[in-house]
């Protein structure tokens, strides 16, 4: 008759004789009908993908019938900042991309005509052509439907004079509220199938997919790599064997030299002591 028990019902507690509350109600799912003829249940009083990307929370109950009140209202709007975040990060790649390639083909010498150690790729065509090839990519138009283009400057992506790319936010906030359509056709286009994404990724596709043109480069130069490796091998052996000739040469030729000076210093030994020989007065 104390604590928690006073909590019990005459269901819980019949056995014993003993009601301290009544149930009004017996608890039942939480339920929710849409367009008033969908009606979902749930255990809880959240629904989830009910509608694709929409959550719905239950706060209260509504009447039903011709008692109901007004019934709950949901308002939906494309949220498109991911766009601007999307493109935000696609610059920052490129820009570090551009920083790369200065740095890989910086030649020899500054802008003030003095020495500087030169990138790894300085001179090398595949690295000014991959960056010409991109830029004239990002020039390029694409078919949104009806007859229109549309490139990444109509979306506010300005190329800088250091060849770096900006967005100009307000352009492309405008573009997105007018028709975000359009935006996804110039990316997608109009069968998802082509478009920006699909180009761009194509283009660099045939440089780093498997068997691309870096592929084939990198291997090529293993290929270098290994020859000058048998060249270098060949020529120590080839060292090897002329450095033990000479060795042997040089040997030879010292001990003639050493016999031809005991056998000269013995002739003249020999001069000085035949008879009528007359030593020079020193």
């Amino acid at each position: 008759m104390a604590g928690l028990s006073q909590f019990s019902s005459a269901n819980q507690a019949a056995t014993a004789n003993i009601q301290h509350m009544t149930e009004i109600s017996a608890p039942t799912d939480a339920q929710i009908t849409i367009d008033g003829t969908i009606t979902v249940t749930n255990s809880t009083n959240t629904f989830k993908d009910v509608i694709d990307g929409v959550t719905i929370t239950a706060n209260k109950a509504h009447a039903t019938g011709i008692d109901a009140d007004d019934p709950s209202k949901i308002s939906l709007k494309e949220d498109n900042s991911n766009v601007a975040t999307g493109l935000g990060t696609f610059i920052t790649s490129y820009n570090a991309l551009i920083d790369l390639s200065k740095q890989l083909g910086k030649s020899g010498n500054n802008s003030d005509g003095e020495f500087e150690s030169a990138g790894v790729l300085a001179g090398d065509s595949m690295l000014r052509g991959v960056m010409s090839k991109i830029k004239n990519q990002f020039n390029k138009a694409f078919d949104i439907g009806n007859g229109e283009t549309l490139n990444l400057s109509d979306l506010g992506i300005r190329t800088e004079r250091s060849g770096k790319l900006s967005l100009d936010d307000d352009t492309l906030k405008d573009l997105l509220e007018s028709n975000p359509g359009k935006v996804q056709n110039f990316f997608l286009g109009e069968d998802e199938k082509s478009g920006f994404v699909k180009d761009i990724k194509d283009f660099i596709g045939n440089y780093s997919d498997k068997g691309g043109l870096i592929e084939k480069r990198v291997s090529g130069k293993n290929s270098q790599i290994k020859k000058l490796d048998s060249d270098l091998e060949a020529f120590n052996v080839k060292m090897t064997s002329l450095e033990s000739r000479l060795f042997a040469q040089y040997n030879a030729m010292d001990l003639l030299v050493s016999q031809l000076n005991n056998t000269g210093s013995y002739i003249t030994q020999q001069l000085a002591n035949m008879p009528g020989v007359v030593k020079k007065s020193s």
